[in-house]
């Protein structure tokens, strides 16, 4: 029996033939697009929103605001978070633990960050009890040692809202949708890591089998702001969730503008459209690798949907018109 996977058409190439995606295959289900053009990133929202149905949903965390008030249904992270984190054998529980503990550790240093909690008030040394307990109740429980009375009301709020996480659903679809706004360098950061944590666990907990499309667009103004330490803390997290396309039925789109990305997350098809940046030792291998016909476009198009797409698998470029 031949299993056919679905696909989605991303473009044209310049003879007129059609560019399709396996989107939901396991060797295909990591893409990358790297375009300042609104246009772009606005139709591939759509054209994943349209693959959603009874057995797909479609997650999307962007920085722009969301003009909707239903919440969606997510887990409960402090329910998740109270299991206990003790060791194991088998490797794919290894990683879990590992990645666990990662993203709670730098939700808890970013919130105080925030909140300007003195680090050693919230990381004591010896007191984590991983046989008894997860990672994030070993912060809860530190938060009781602060003694600015206003800073830790803000920490039990930030604690509390942990059980509902800001999600909304925007349409009948099933588009469920994060905003981690722009409201300064460290809360930014804190909403979206949320935002991963959210959906990292959700899949870790699914009942059913079901497919799953995530779309996290990175805002490269804010990415830029970030410190060495925040920026590898995103790119971790992003690789979290490749790790993730591996062990479930998981498909990844990261959307930015420039982000440093092409190389160290390893996603197979790169997309680049105008304004990407790609960093190359000399500037002439940019040239070549970018070609002229399709350099000259951008240059002369301001609003050009022409573009590259890199299959880092086979090896191949194809250039056209992506994503009208």
């Amino acid at each position: 029996m031949t299993i056919v996977m679905p696909k989605v058409t991303i473009g044209r190439l310049l003879d007129g033939t059609n560019i399709d995606w396996s989107y939901k295959s396991t060797l295909d289900c990591r893409f990358l697009l790297l375009s300042q053009q609104k246009a772009q990133k606005e139709a591939l929202k759509k054209l994943l929103a349209q693959e959603t149905n009874e057995t797909t949903s479609l997650f999307t965390i962007q920085p722009e605001k969301i003009e909707c008030d239903t919440k969606g249904e997510l887990l409960d992270l402090l329910e998740f978070e109270n299991a206990p984190a003790a060791a194991h054998e088998d490797e794919q529980v290894l990683r879990f633990i590992e990645q666990r503990i990662f993203i709670v550790n730098q939700f808890a240093r970013v919130l105080a960050e925030c909140t300007q909690v003195e680090k050693d008030v919230f990381f004591k040394e010896g007191s984590y009890r991983p046989h008894v307990e997860g990672p994030l109740n070993y912060f809860i429980r530190n938060i009781e040692e602060v003694e600015n009375e206003e800073v830790k009301s803000r920490l039990n709020e930030e604690v509390e809202n942990l059980k509902q996480v800001e999600w909304y659903n925007i349409n009948s679809f099933e588009r469920l949708t994060y905003s981690y706004g722009s409201n300064g360098t460290s809360e930014t950061l804190l909403h979206f890591i949320k935002a991963i944590w959210t959906f990292w666990a959700t899949v870790q907990v699914l009942q059913e089998p079901r497919d799953l499309i995530l779309l996290v667009e990175v805002e490269q103004d804010w990415y830029e702001t970030l410190s060495d330490t925040d920026k590898s803390v995103v790119k971790d997290l992003l690789k979290i969730l490749l790790d993730v396309t591996h062990d479930f039925t998981v498909t990844l789109v990261v959307v930015t503008e420039s982000l440093h990305l092409s190389v160290e997350l390893g996603i197979r098809y790169k997309l680049y459209g105008k304004g990407s940046y790609i960093v190359f030792i000399e500037e002439s291998d940019r040239d070549d690798f970018l070609t002229e016909t399709l350099l000259s476009d951008w240059t002369d198009n301001e609003e050009s949907l022409k573009g590259l797409l890199y299959d880092e698998g086979d090896n191949q470029r194809y250039i056209g018109e992506f994503l009208e």
